[in-house]
Formats: structure tokens, sequence, C-alpha cells
């Protein structure tokens, strides 16, 4: 018999953590696990890859009942309801807001199953200052936490993770249909990132005003984008700087472009520049979460400090003005994505779930 797992996040949106874990429950069934998904608050687009790949789904949440208090309520009986239905061996929860209730339930009412929290970027202490005894408690009694890079280690053990039960598992890349043509003057660059403050789009803008040479720079990303066009405006940037209407065909938007930005302050294993190396894309990225797995200064592109302006100004100039430079560094971004190539990402959450379980099928 297959083995059950019960994957929960919290929605189906076009998120990095809710696309890996989506793609990773399709890659799993392919392979033949008896994999279940829950969406705890809303559905989603992504629920179409599961109907796609014949993945089990349900959304556990009630977007349509008044009181987001009856809401949780619904959504914690639906869950429980499908772990004593399901009976699983495995129980993975990634984010903490899904982390918090999942891990818990799943200890008293599908006590066989393995516990396995999943960590995917920085845990903001004031979205957790009432509910941080929960979370720290899941997190303590998860029988397994993943992150995915190394610095979220640390994160993992100060949020209750016993040391020794934290395993990195770095995040998984399909190759494109279509590559980028990094040499193609006059460039274009690339910036794939939310509209939420931690992604650095105010340092983006204030090296965009010094850089010299000429570049057309497109922002695609969700949320609220009126601080942006501000300051867009304020700076003179807007025959250079164009916000990609949502939503935006990333795929198209990388292989047409000739180097990718990526200016956060905060990341865990960005799905973004991951994308953007497999493409084959140079990358000029700040030095945060895993980037350096993935960024390999001086030669897929440039790593520069988080915040700093003037030394990412300084990496775009030497792209935007070298072709040579640019074509160079995509190839080996390409060389750099073929190890995390799904079916390697896959393999190593198998043999996480053969060892919680001791092999049990």
């Amino acid at each position: 018999m297959s083995r059950r797992i019960v994957m929960v996040i919290g929605t189906a949106s076009l998120g990095g953590a809710e696309g890996q874990m989506t793609r990773l429950a399709v890659e799993l069934a392919q392979r033949g696990v008896d994999v279940r998904m829950a969406f705890l608050n809303r559905g989603g687009p992504l629920t179409a890859q599961l109907d796609a790949a014949g993945v089990w789904w349900r959304l556990m949440g009630t977007p349509w009942l008044p009181s987001s208090t009856l809401r949780r309520i619904v959504a914690l009986v639906r869950l429980t309801f499908l772990l004593l239905r399901t009976r699983p061996d495995v129980v993975v929860a990634w984010l903490p807001g899904a982390i918090m209730p999942t891990l818990p339930l799943a200890r008293v009412f599908a006590p066989r199953a393995r516990r396995i929290a999943g960590l995917r970027g920085t845990i903001f202490d004031e979205e957790f200052r009432l509910t941080a005894p929960l979370l720290r408690s899941a997190m303590r009694r998860a029988h397994v936490v993943t992150v995915n890079s190394a610095a979220l280690t640390e994160l993992a053990t100060r949020w209750g993770a016993v040391a020794d039960r934290v395993r990195l598992l770095v995040n998984g890349v399909t190759p494109p249909v279509e590559r980028a043509h990094p040499g193609t003057e006059p460039p274009t660059a690339v910036v794939v990132a939310n509209y939420r403050w931690y992604k650095g789009h105010d340092t983006l803008l204030k090296a965009l005003s010094t850089v010299r040479s000429p570049l057309q720079v497109r922002l695609c990303g969700d949320g609220d984008r009126s601080t942006v066009e501000r300051e867009v405006a304020e700076l003179g940037l807007g025959d250079r700087v164009h916000l990609v209407d949502t939503p935006a065909d990333v795929a198209r938007e990388l292989a047409a472009a000739q180097l990718a930005i990526h200016p956060s302050n905060l990341e865990g294993m960005s799905n973004a520049i991951l994308e953007q190396v497999a493409t084959g894309l140079p990358i000029v990225a700040t030095d945060v979460g895993a980037t350096r797995l993935m960024v390999l200064d001086g030669v897929n592109g440039f790593v520069v400090a988080p915040g700093d302006p003037d030394a990412m100004s300084e990496a775009i100039d030497r792209l935007a003005s070298d072709a040579a430079l640019r074509t160079r560094m995509g190839a080996e971004s390409i060389r750099v994505s073929e190890q995390y190539l799904w079916p390697a990402c896959v393999t190593a959450y198998q043999d996480l779930f053969d060892e919680v379980t001791g092999g049990r099928r």
C-alpha cells in the first residue's frame, strides 16, 4: 500500500511556498504516493495544477461566512475529519499559519502520523504576538522541521524546533520551455517580487536612479503598488521602470529579459531567483537567505548587501553595459540550476518520509 501523505497550507494562491508545495504534491503523486492537499483559508489558481494531475484536494475554510472566528472553527473541524478519515502516515504543514493548528490536531486525531513543519521564510514576531506559545509548542513537538536555507535553521530553533530535527531541503525548479537571450541589446531587466515592504523596492528604485547604462526595468508582482508608483514618479524613473499588469506572465517576462534583479531584504530560498537562474539570466541579488546557493558572486551574477543602493547600482551597471558578460553569466546560471531540478528535490522528500516512518508504507 502506498504511503499516505496529508499536506496542509493556507491558500492556493500564486505564492512561492504555495507553488512549491503544490508542485511537490503533483510530483509525489506521479511517483505513486497517495497525497491529499488541504487549504485552510481559501483556494486559488494552483488547484488547477492539482486537478490536472489528479491530486485530491479540499478547501477547509468557508470564505463566505461573515465571522473570521467562525471561518477558523469550521476549517479546523473539517481538517479534523480529514485526519480521522485518511489516517495519514505523514502530515506536512507549511508556514506558521498552517503549522500552528495542523500539527496539534494531527497529534491528537492522527497519532500514528509523523508530523513535519515547513518554514519557507522569516517569521514576523508582531504577527504572532498572541499565538507565539501555540506556534512554539507545535514546532517543538514536530518530528521534523524542514527549512529551505541554512539561514532559517537558527530561526526554526528560536521558534521551538529541536535542533537535531531540523532538515535542509532546497526548493525544486523545472527548466523553462524558453530560455533567455542575455546578450540581446539594449538590455531589459526583470524584477519578480510582490509589493511588500521587505522586498526592497525602495532600494531598487534608488539604485536605478543612478544607473548610467541604457536599461529598461519591468516589475512583476501582486499587492498594493501605490508606494512604488509614487517613488517612481518622485525619482523621475517613469521612462525606465514599467509596472507589469497583474497577473504577469512571468515565464514570458523572464524569457524576454537580459538580466534579473532581486532586491529583497528578507528571504528564505527565493523561487523567483530559482526560476531566473533556470531561465539562464544573470542576476543581481541581495545577500539574504539562500541567495548565495543560487547566485554565485562573480560567476552567474553579483551578490550585494541588502539596503545598499550604491552597490546595487554598480552591479546593475556592470551587467547592463556588458553583453558578453551577461551571456557568460547566463550560461553559468543554467549550470547552477541543474542541481535544483525537481527529481532530486522529490527524492529528498521521499527519503525524509522513509526516515520518519521507518520505511513504513
